[in-house]
């Protein structure tokens, strides 16, 4: 298993257990893993944070769960965007940060590429890719 030391994966995520344990999943079939995952927790009332301890347990790398309580923020987008921050803030030692929402499934290939493009053209700093729409049975 080779390891991006640079490399962060951030996620942020609120009521997700449908989704989490596949996410992670995609994450860490990665050709290349990032060094860290960090997920930043909102306030999930269903089974989301036991499901996150339980994936920190057997995953290949180091996952930093951070837990916060947003729901005093009513526009949603600012919540959102203030917890996304949170988890910028956590993986500012690393030189690359993938993002990811928690019903996100990532190609296997998609951190060496975003990486590859990050590290190889110096005015870049940003990369974004097309999604793929799936359903809830992966189709």
């Amino acid at each position: 298993m080779q390891v991006a030391a640079d490399t962060a994966a951030v996620m942020v995520t609120h009521d997700g257990e449908r989704f989490l344990r596949q996410q992670c999943d995609s994450i860490f079939r990665q050709d290349l893993l990032p060094a860290v995952l960090i997920v930043v927790d909102d306030a999930s009332s269903d089974g989301s944070r036991d499901i996150l301890r339980d994936v920190a347990r057997s995953a290949p790398i180091p996952v930093e769960l951070i837990w916060t309580d947003a729901s005093g923020i009513s526009n949603r987008k600012s919540r959102i965007a203030g917890n996304m921050v949170k988890g910028l803030a956590a993986a500012a030692p690393y030189e690359i940060v993938l993002l990811s929402d928690q019903d996100d499934e990532w190609l296997v290939d998609r951190l060496t590429r975003q990486r590859e493009i990050l590290r190889n053209d110096s005015s870049a700093m940003l990369v974004a890719g097309d999604g793929i729409l799936i359903d809830e049975a992966g189709q």
